[in-house]
């Protein structure tokens, strides 16, 4: 679980340190468009390619936590699996001890009846 608390701190953490490095980018372009028109063009699609890489880069980090996530859900269950399995496999062997003890008691008392029916004859 702390391993996922993590990976969300460092997405969240990528996600702002990205918005602050656009905003900056965004500032010190506005101010360099006031100076000329002819590179406004090229600072719009600087732009859009930074707001395009930030994009990706949530995309990305979000396909990786769902794949995160399903991997721990598939732990957690091949693991609930295991264990309901070795629950019913000592369920299993108790009632097998049990069936065995029965068994060999009704033995032990069947010959002590024979010893005590020989006695008296």
């Amino acid at each position: 679980m702390s391993f996922i608390r993590v990976f969300i701190l460092v997405f969240f953490f990528v996600s702002i340190e990205n918005k602050a490095f656009s905003q900056d980018t965004i500032s010190s372009e506005t101010s360099k468009t006031t100076i000329s028109e002819g590179s406004n063009k090229t600072n719009v699609f600087k732009q859009i390619k930074l707001e395009q890489l930030r994009n990706k880069k949530v995309v990305s980090l979000s396909i990786v936590l769902i794949i995160i996530l399903f991997f721990l859900f598939y732990f957690v269950y091949q693991n609930n699996r295991l264990k309901q399995k070795i629950k019913r496999k000592d369920t299993k062997q108790k009632i097998l001890l049990n069936v065995i003890n029965a068994g060999i008691d009704s033995q032990e008392t069947e010959q002590k009846k024979l010893l005590l029916f020989y006695m008296i004859i």
